[in-house]
């Protein structure tokens, strides 16, 4: 199996966020903040050359969270 492209994948999610909260929803501000995180992890693995979720390990979730603390962010 080839797995899930990255664009399908996050679509998917997002459509989950929008969900209402009986259904697996969340909240409307959680949504933005999820979407907002989302985004700046796409661009980052995009920037890396990953195109598909299988791609994604320990390690590269490791080097976003280095990549966040050396711009500032948590």
């Amino acid at each position: 199996e080839n797995g899930l492209d990255l664009d399908e994948g996050i679509r998917f999610y997002a459509e989950h966020l929008d969900r209402p909260k009986d259904l697996g929803g969340v909240s409307p501000s959680t949504a933005a903040s999820y979407r907002s995180h989302l985004k700046h992890f796409q661009s980052f693995l995009k920037s890396k050359g990953v195109a598909n979720w299988k791609e994604i390990d320990k390690g590269l979730v490791a080097k976003f969270h280095d990549f966040l603390k050396a711009k500032g962010n948590r």
